[in-house]
């Protein structure tokens, strides 16, 4: 996702940057702080505590809106590349396609009721995330979306698999 969101700025805005592969986003980070790469898209969760330390400086975030965690950071719309969005992502529960709506339900009401809990909703924004329940009809055309809109990045940056 990381290297998406990467393409899908360096072919928005004209710059051209080298992709270089790391086992994960904790070495990269590792590289970045140390200088070996000189930018990076980071995960909220992990980037967060690294902005507030002061070892690492936002340059934007990819997000439609401000991160409440980083309010401080302009959007890469804002900070100049208008209509760029590219979210970062999103957690989500899965059950099999044929799952009854009698057990999908309830599971859900579960996941409203967790998502609101204070605590967890604290947790979760600390972290980087906003803690939405998308009931699971709305959340299947989100995904749906996005597997469309991914799979056009990826052709259009000729991404192969290896």
């Amino acid at each position: 996702m990381l290297h998406l969101i990467a393409t899908g700025f360096s072919l928005r805005s004209g710059i051209e940057m080298l992709h270089v592969p790391y086992k994960g986003a904790g070495p990269a980070l590792t590289a970045l702080l140390g200088g070996e790469v000189q930018v990076m898209v980071v995960p909220p969760v992990i980037a967060v505590p690294h902005i507030k330390s002061g070892r690492l400086r936002p340059l934007g975030y990819s997000g439609g809106k401000r991160l409440p965690a980083i309010a401080e950071v302009p959007t890469i719309a804002e900070a100049g590349l208008p209509g760029f969005k590219m979210d970062t992502g999103w957690h989500a529960w899965f059950a099999p396609a044929r799952t009854p709506a009698s057990i999908v339900a309830p599971l859900y009401a579960a996941i409203v009721k967790a998502v609101n809990v204070p605590a967890v909703r604290e947790y979760l924004s600390a972290g980087g995330y906003e803690p939405t329940a998308d009931p699971p009809a709305q959340f299947q055309r989100t995904f749906q979306d996005d597997l469309k809109r991914w799979g056009e990045l990826v052709r259009a940056a000729k991404i192969e698999p290896v």
